[in-house]
């Protein structure tokens, strides 16, 4: 029997319209003052939603266009009489080809970075409205200090930018269809199509030992072997971000043999995760010592010390199984193990298989003395008993009773369900409990802390149709002020199932 005794309906329509107006506000002030009166008008009943409505998809639609002609006008006097438009935007804006404004402003190209750290803008070049642009291509041309300096100079890199074509989801998206997502770093030149905006991506490197201060560098765009010349100013702070961050994150990337084959490339997707200081692995990792596994984790100790030495804050050690994914071999999922589960009598269910303790007492024997003499295994954990419900946590404590003889230090995060994160439910032992972004509740975070046990969010949909600007304010803002002892994204790379692994020429993508 389901039973619903609350439905609350909202109309979305004067939020979307507030929401148009700010994006009215990039080209057109005064229709973005039209669109806020529209929604006001809409909040106060002054006006049918129908019609508001009908207002809202012409002025959507309209925008479309608006956005190319404002940046066409505004290129003129960038780059006359070249026939396309250039613009430039940040590294959280999406650029779309077609069917979609164009967020980016002509202008000065600049950056800004403290020594140690990476940062990126968009060259967005416009084709005209009726006729394509072949044998396009942009590259970074010398880097120079305004003032001499004697140290390192900041590094340019320039690719493309690729786009996936997007079906409708089960969720609610602004847009299906081409999707900015892939950086194109094998192709040395591309077509752009009548009309589309194609972006390019410009990632800036500046080294640690990089003089602060201003540098100038050089874009070369060329156009149908003709080429123009686009200034990038740099400004470098006077000071270093430290190598490893102190906010750990906690990734998931999944199906890596089938995606990757070559030791040389998976330390290259290893190097470019780091320098967006994000720590690879696999939450679900089997541990096997000495073998290659689904997982970009290092597959011994020492091998781990290099990747520790360039700032990964953290990795996992082995999945700790829930018993009854101990009991189901073969595996069984979803509804049925829990089922399988729930028809066990309630003394089956209260203690954790000797076997399996056994089996993780001895992968752990075989790296935590080898991760201690490293001077690395305050960087590891163990991920286990995933999402634990009441009924599975006895399990859950009879393990932790056994393995705490032996390493009694071991650190373990887990998404078992449990509103006192440990509290009252004898599962104060954890090291920290990893939670669903809606489901976390900042006073029992705070109590939680002063027992020792940290507390971070978790979000498993970074998909290509969904903004990511929501993540990056997880990361920054919201974990401030939610006091988050670090963040959790999970499934980066789910439903790759390529058999052969990627060419020379994919692979280069992750070597920008």
């Amino acid at each position: 029997k389901i039973i619903i005794d609350n439905v609350r309906l909202v109309n979305t329509l004067p939020s979307r319209l507030e929401q148009l107006a700010d994006n009215y506000d990039f080209f057109l002030q005064p229709e973005a003052k039209q669109l806020r009166v529209l929604a006001s008008l809409v909040k106060k009943n002054e006006i049918s939603s129908d019609e508001a409505a009908k207002e809202y998809d012409a002025y959507a639609s309209a925008l479309i266009e608006i956005s190319r002609k404002v940046i066409r006008k505004n290129s003129d006097a960038l780059i006359p009489d070249s026939g396309f438009a250039m613009a430039a935007a940040d590294s959280m804006t999406r650029i779309f080809p077609h069917g979609q404004p164009v967020f980016a402003a002509a202008g000065k190209f600049s950056v800004s970075a403290a020594r140690g750290e990476e940062e990126s803008l968009q060259l967005i070049i416009l084709a005209p409205a009726d006729k394509e642009l072949a044998s396009a291509a942009v590259t970074a041309g010398q880097v120079a200090a305004v003032k001499p300096v004697k140290t390192l100079l900041p590094q340019v890199k320039i690719v493309p930018v690729g786009f996936v074509k997007t079906k409708t989801p089960r969720y609610t998206v602004e847009y299906t269809g081409w999707h900015p997502d892939l950086l194109l770093a094998h192709l040395k030149e591309i077509t752009i199509l009548a009309d589309e905006a194609q972006p390019f991506w410009v990632k800036i490197t500046v080294p640690s030992e990089c003089t602060g201060g201003d540098y100038q560098a050089e874009i070369k765009v060329r156009i149908n072997s003709k080429e123009y010349q686009v200034p990038l100013s740099i400004k470098v702070w006077d000071f270093s971000l430290p190598r490893t961050g102190h906010f750990p994150t906690f990734t998931s990337l999944y199906n890596m043999p089938d995606f990757i084959a070559d030791e040389e490339d998976f330390d290259s997707l290893r190097m470019f995760l780091l320098g967006y200081r994000l720590s690879f692995g696999n939450i679900y990792s089997g541990g096997g010592y000495g073998k290659a596994f689904n997982d970009l984790r290092p597959a011994e100790p020492y091998m781990i010390k290099k990747y520790t030495d360039h700032g990964l804050v953290n990795f996992n050690i082995t999945y700790l199984r829930l018993k009854r994914q101990v009991l189901h071999d073969p595996p069984i999922t979803g509804e049925k193990s829990v089922a399988a589960w729930e028809s066990l009598p309630e003394s089956e269910r209260t203690f954790y298989p000797q076997a399996e303790k056994e089996r993780i007492k001895k992968i752990l024997g075989q790296w935590i003395p080898k991760l201690k003499t490293l001077g690395i295994y305050n960087r590891a954990y163990c991920y286990g008993f995933d999402e634990a419900t009441r009924s599975e946590w006895p399990a859950f404590i009879d393990f932790w009773k056994y393995i705490s003889v032996y390493y009694p230090d071991l650190k373990i995060y887990t998404t078992a369900v449990d509103p006192s994160l440990g509290q009252d439910s004898g599962l104060d032992f954890v090291s920290g409990f990893i939670v669903n972004n809606s489901q976390y509740n900042y006073e029992a975070a705070c109590k939680a802390r002063k027992r020792g046990i940290k507390v971070l969010p978790y979000n498993a949909r970074l998909c290509i149709d969904t903004p990511l600007i929501q993540q990056r304010d997880y990361l920054g803002f919201h974990a401030w002020r939610m006091k988050f002892d670090g963040y959790f994204s999970g499934i980066l790379t789910a439903g790759i199932t390529l058999k052969k692994g990627l060419t020379a020429d994919h692979i280069a993508l992750l070597k920008i």
